[in-house]
């Protein structure tokens, strides 16, 4: 009778211990084909999207992070793993292999060494996840970074050729057989000649632009120039001329300062702060305001005009693509370097040029031997200082 219920409970065990195994790798494979199934799911989706509605949505979504995220490194990890070459794009595939193999070892090793069927199903189970969602993630990402790549590619041909001189099959060919996986560089310098191409056109009209549109946008600029660490033309040099705006007198500056402030945050700075802006005749009257970030700038006359580059081209006020005080370096390479290079405008004289010519026009006029301009400037200093401290 004993051996008999001895013999009962240990086939009810072994039962269990077959029920529980057989829920766990039920359980396992109902999970890895959730997981298979939503990858499907999420590539297919994105490239029926693609196909059928031009890739509208996932487009912007690419477009958006390239504008907002490509310089907190959002793709540059999918860059730097297959970047230019499709030698990367295979050791990326190896490492699927690689992971299936090693996850194979351990399954052996497991079965060796860890004592119970339960826990040994348990431990192979939870490695059968983690390998699956890994897999599923890097897949996506892979995919995303193949669509974007074809995406700023498509970017690259609209941004640099006319319709009228595209032959788009023969095109598309030439452009999927070289580098199209891009690093970070490449894909910011294609975004700043897609902006510039739609500046030049007019389809971005940056005067019409309201003060947060025409800030976002200036600024996307400076991460794009950031990002490439290099002005390499005189167009990329002079885009900054469009992003001037500012009071048009002085007084309405003083009157911007002294009341509403919020959008540029202007501050006046010193003269020794503005003697390049200070050339030729009465420069040294010229006042220099900048925003409280650095990137604008507004310069005004003896007369309280703002000086621009249809009325003084080498005193104007320069938009800068780095921010002087908290990043002198890139403002040396960025705005001080192009600037000697090509000067502000093309009427205006590089410092090239001037090195070898006399030119009083570009003389620099010593602002403290003009008892005049330095009364003005402490005058307008204490004026917006009091005002500032709340003394009227």
């Amino acid at each position: 009778m004993a051996n008999t219920l001895k013999s009962t409970n240990l086939n009810i065990r072994e039962f269990l211990k077959k029920f529980v195994i057989g829920l766990m790798n039920i359980s396992n494979m109902v999970l890895i084909i959730f997981i298979f199934l939503l990858t499907l799911l999420i590539v297919s989706s994105i490239v029926i999207e693609n196909i059928i509605a031009d890739g509208y949505f996932s487009n912007w979504i690419i477009n958006y992070l390239l504008v907002n995220k490509i310089a907190d490194g959002f793709f540059s990890l999918s860059f730097d793993i297959i970047e230019n070459n499709y030698l990367k794009l295979k050791l990326f595939v190896g490492l699927f292999i690689l992971l299936i193999i090693i996850k194979i070892i351990l399954s052996k090793i497991i079965k060796r060494i860890i004592n119970g069927e339960i826990w040994r199903t348990i431990i192979i189970n939870f490695l059968n996840i983690i390998l699956c969602c890994y897999i599923a993630f890097q897949s996506v990402f892979l995919f995303l970074c193949i669509i974007t790549a074809g995406y700023i590619n498509d970017t690259s041909i609209k941004a640099n050729s006319s319709t009228n001189q595209i032959n788009n099959s023969s095109r598309k060919i030439t452009e999927t057989t070289r580098e199209y996986l891009l690093d970070r560089k490449t894909s910011a310098d294609i975004m700043l000649k897609r902006i510039m191409t739609k500046i030049n056109n007019g389809i971005i009209n940056i005067q019409k632009l309201d003060d947060e549109e025409y800030i976002s946008l200036a600024k996307n600029i400076c991460i794009f120039f950031e990002i490439k660490e290099t002005v390499d033309t005189a167009e990329e040099h002079y885009l900054r001329n469009y992003f001037a705006r500012g009071p048009e007198t002085l007084s309405e500056m003083i009157d911007t300062i002294l009341n509403n402030n919020v959008v540029f945050g202007w501050k006046l700075l010193s003269p020794n702060e503005a003697v390049l802006h200070q050339l030729g005749k009465n420069g040294e009257y010229n006042l220099k305001f900048v925003s409280d970030d650095g990137h604008f700038e507004i310069i005004y006359n003896k007369d309280g005009k703002k000086i621009t580059q249809e009325n003084d081209p080498k005193n104007m006020g320069t938009f800068n693509y780095a921010d002087p005080v908290l990043n002198p370096r890139k403002h040396s390479i960025l705005d001080v370097m192009p600037y000697f290079i090509w000067g502000n405008t093309e009427e205006d004289k590089s410092y090239i040029e001037l090195i070898d010519s006399n030119d009083e026009n570009y003389e620099v006029h010593d602002y403290y031997q003009n008892s005049e301009a330095v009364n003005r400037y402490n005058n307008i200093y204490e004026l917006l200082n009091k005002e500032k401290a709340g003394e009227k």
